[in-house]
Parts: structure tokens; C-alpha cells; sequence
């Protein structure tokens, strides 16, 4: 049984289906399915939001509110197509599933209506929240049912990239009780176990730690060397000004590729507003190592659980010789080593200069796609299965399948409209 009516909370348009015991999924108690979209939604979703993950003690930056509501606010050119499905048990909030639905012409040339978890280039790592003790791939059933019974939303494909191994989505597909799912490995992500500095070097080749240690004797004799870790409120204005200078300063400036924060106003919105949402509880930490008060090297980083992740990282190219990067990265990972609080120092990303050099322990990262029945879903997954199969031969088989999927829903789509038509009329 399913009752679907709309209410109206705290400004959001909110759609509630409960589905009881009776049906398959899930089992009893209820669970109540409530949607709804935009910053209005999410706003409404906060304490829901924060009481889940207060729950998990493995909870990552992507996994937190001030992520999503950051991105919301900055990153996303159309608010109103970013959903978020929250799942409620006897009233408790268990799990969120934000998701975008967005038309994206694949290469053949068709296109498709997609579900996906939202990401952007300065969104390296995506995932759900769930709570723990909660079945995962019972609640991604759920997800996708309810997905299916929004005939207003037509979809064909449900898109969840950017997963770490453990991400709570990736594990909720892991029984392969979906159809129609592909998996694949797409990226690796980096991180150092912080233990004690020993072990969270055990990797880095002994050649990269005598250049670092010579490196480090050289600057030291130029003048003073400070390392500055800041996370006072008080004290971040400044440290971020200094940090968004010096990352526009080099390459990534004017005068190189032109992809510094600051030459897009969004984006360095974007970081301002995690800075203050994880400045809250003092959860973003800068770091800065400045040369004579000058800084050389800098990095944005956020806590969450036990997890420092460095979201990015700039350092100054006319002391490359001294390679103030590395030398704040290894100041960073011994400040880790000697903190409490954290356990891990993620790189976020699998940086190519940190291979063969570092050489962190790596997360995979995963992509996955689970297609809808309808015809261009089935069409894609046969032929994105083919393609992974034989890659050179399925690119024409997926040109097939695909065009064969659109002259056959251009001829279905007026039948089924003339059907309508004529039981209107009274007509057979």
C-alpha cells in the first residue's frame, strides 16, 4: 500500500511516501520516503542531516551538510534540479540520497534522463549518508522503487560516481541484487595512515627522503622557517586571503592554465562557505609555511571523523628548488601523527606527484550505473555492457542499439498518444 500526499515544511514542497510491511521492500517498520528539492529542501533536512551523521564515526567531507549546502549555494547553475530523498524510520532520519537530475547526450548521440549524485570538478569524492545498522542495499532498492513510481520524472539510468571503496552507495550495490548494474574502477584516492610518522612513510622511497631532509637544510639556511596551522576562527580570514593569493600566483593564474579559485567567483565562494560551515566546530584547518613571513606554501583541509582531507594545495614556483610543498606536506603528516583527533590524512585525489615519490596507501575509486527498464535504459546497459566486453566492436554495436532505441520510441511515442486519443473519443 501507498499513500503519496504533499505537505509543506519549512518553505520546501516535500512529497511523503510511506510504504508498510506488506510490500517487499522493506520489511516492517515503515519507512517513510520523503523528496523534495532545492536549497529550501536541504535547509529543512539540517538537523536530520546532522543528527545521521553524528552517528558515523567513518563520516568523510562529502558525506556532511555544509558540503552539499556549499555546493548548492555556489557550485550548482540549477538549484531546482538537485533532489534530495531522506528515509525515515518511526520518525527517525536514517538515511539522505542527494541526487541531480539532469539530460546528458552519451556518445552516440542519444540521450538520457539521469539520476546522479551531484559532483563538480572541485567535487572529487561523492556519496549518500546512511545510518549505521541499516541495511544498504535494502535502502537502494527503496530508492529505486520510489525513483520508478515518480512518473512525472521519467528517468533512465541511475548514475552514482566518484565512490570511494567504502562508500556507503558502492556497498549498498555490492550484493548485485539490482539488474541492469555495471561497475567500474575509475580513479584512486591517496591517504596516509597517521599512527606515528614511521609507518605513515613506510612507502616513501629512501631517495625522496634524503632530497626532503637536504631540501629542508637548505631552506633552513636561507633565513627562518614557520609553519603556521591555523584554525581559530579569528585568525582563518587571513590565513584563506593568504592562501587564495598564493594559489593564483603560479600557474594555475593569469598568466598560466587560468584555473585559480579566485577566477571564478563561485568557486571561491564555494570555499569560503565550507571554511565557515567547518569552521564552526574548528574543523578547516590551513596551513601555511612561510619563509621570513612570507608564505611559500600553503593548504585548505577539512576535518571530519578522524579524516584530514586536503582539499588544495598551492606553493610558491620561485622556491621550487626547496620544494616547499613537500616540505609542508611532511610538517602536515607529522602534525597528524602527533594528533589525537586524527587517524588518517587523505590526499582526497591519486596526485601523480605523489606516486613514486610518497607513495600513499590508495583507496579505488568507483563508478556505477544502474539502468531504468525503460527503452533507452535497457538499450545503454546492453550496450555499455558490450562496450566492456569488446571495446573496439561495441562502439558500433552501441551506435546500433542506441539509434534502434530511438526509432523505436519516435515510432511507440505517437501510437501511444493516437491510443490515448481515440479512448478519449470513445473510439477502439
Amino acid at each position: 500500500m501507498t499513500n503519496t500526499h504533499d505537505v509543506s515544511m519549512h518553505g520546501a514542497t516535500v512529497e511523503n511516501d510511506v510504504l508498510h510491511g506488506g510490500v517487499a521492500w522493506p520489511p516492517a517498520p515503515a519507512i517513510e520516503v520523503r523528496t523534495g528539492q532545492g536549497v529550501n529542501a536541504l535547509l529543512a533536512l539540517r538537523h536530520d542531516w546532522t543528527a545521521i551523521a553524528a552517528t558515523r564515526p567513518d563520516v568523510r567531507f562529502h558525506h556532511l551538510y555544509g558540503w552539499y549546502l556549499s555546493y548548492l549555494r555556489n557550485l550548482e547553475q540549477d538549484e531546482s534540479s538537485v533532489h534530495f530523498f531522506s528515509f525515515f524510520r518511526v520518525g527517525r532520519p536514517i538515511a539522505i540520497f542527494p541526487l541531480r537530475r539532469i539530460r546528458r547526450r552519451v556518445a552516440a548521440g542519444i540521450n538520457l534522463w539521469l539520476w546522479e549524485l551531484p559532483h563538480d570538478p572541485h567535487m572529487n569524492l561523492c556519496d549518500c549518508i546512511i545510518a549505521p545498522h541499516e541495511s544498504n542495499d535494502v535502502l537502494m532498492h527503496l530508492l529505486v522503487d520510489t525513483l520508478g513510481r515518480r512518473k512525472d520524472m521519467p528517468w533512465d539510468a541511475l548514475h552514482l560516481s566518484n565512490l570511494l571503496e567504502d562508500a556507503f552507495a558502492l556497498s549498498a550495490l555490492s550484493t548485485g541484487a539490482l539488474p541492469r548494474t555495471l561497475l567500474a574502477r575509475i580513479d584512486r584516492s591517496m591517504y596516509f595512515p597517521c599512527d606515528d610518522l614511521a609507518s605513515a612513510l613506510c612507502n616513501t622511497t629512501g631517495k625522496f627522503k634524503r632530497n626532503l631532509r637536504r631540501q629542508r637544510k637548505k631552506l633552513n639556511q636561507r633565513s627562518r622557517v614557520e609553519l603556521s596551522l591555523v584554525q581559530d576562527r579569528a585568525a582563518l580570514d587571513e590565513a584563506f586571503a593568504a592562501f587564495m593569493q598564493l594559489e593564483a600566483s603560479g600557474w594555475k593564474g593569469n598568466l598560466g592554465r587560468g584555473s585559480a579559485i579566485t577566477l571564478r567567483p563561485n568557486r571561491e565562494r564555494f570555499y569560503r562557505d565550507l571554511m565557515e560551515h567547518f569552521a564552526a566546530d574548528e574543523r578547516c584547518l590551513i596551513s601555511l609555511l612561510k619563509l621570513d613571513g612570507r608564505v611559500i606554501a600553503a593548504q585548505f583541509c577539512v576535518l571530519a571523523g578522524t579524516t584530514l582531507s586536503v582539499l588544495k594545495i598551492a606553493y610558491d614556483e620561485t622556491f621550487s628548488e626547496v620544494a616547499p610543498g613537500n616540505q609542508l606536506l611532511h610538517d602536515l603528516l607529522r602534525h597528524c601523527c602527533d594528533s589525537k583527533l586524527i587517524t588518517r590524512l587523505s590526499l582526497v585525489t591519486g596526485p601523480p606527484w605523489a606516486v613514486g615519490r610518497w607513495n600513499p596507501d590508495t583507496h579505488e575509486v568507483w563508478s556505477a550505473y544502474v539502468f531504468n527498464s525503460s527503452l533507452r535504459g535497457i538499450a545503454a546497459y546492453a550496450a555499455a555492457s558490450l562496450r566492456s566486453a569488446c571495446a573496439v566492436p561495441a562502439k558500433l554495436m552501441f551506435r546500433f542499439v542506441c539509434a534502434a532505441a530511438t526509432s523505436i520510441t519516435e515510432m511507440l511515442i505517437p501510437l501511444a498518444s493516437e491510443k490515448a486519443a481515440r479512448r478519449g473519443r470513445g473510439l477502439r
